[in-house]
């Protein structure tokens, strides 16, 4: 599961497999999906590599998640991704 979403977060555009963008509740991955982005942050990061701005798109995802915008939390989880590991 781990390895079909990071091949998910690195594409491009907007919107994603449906399953990840919807929170447990509902019978997605979103959660599983925001974990995976901390870990890799935190893992740029112990490296000594520069995240850029990728936790204010993790920021910025985590709000849009608690209005229940759901896929706009994936879109900046998705962006917080894609920041350090380009």
């Amino acid at each position: 599961m781990r390895l079909a979403i990071d091949n998910q977060l690195q594409q491009a555009g907007r919107g994603g497999l449906g399953l990840l963008e919807l929170p447990e509740a509902f019978g997605g991955r979103l959660e599983l999906t925001r974990s995976i982005v901390v870990d890799t942050i935190a893992n740029f990061r112990k490296a000594g590599q520069s995240v850029g701005s990728a936790e204010g798109s993790l920021s910025r995802g985590d709000d849009a998640l608690a209005i229940k915008d759901y896929k706009t939390a994936f879109t900046y989880y998705r962006n917080a991704y894609r920041l350090p590991v380009q």
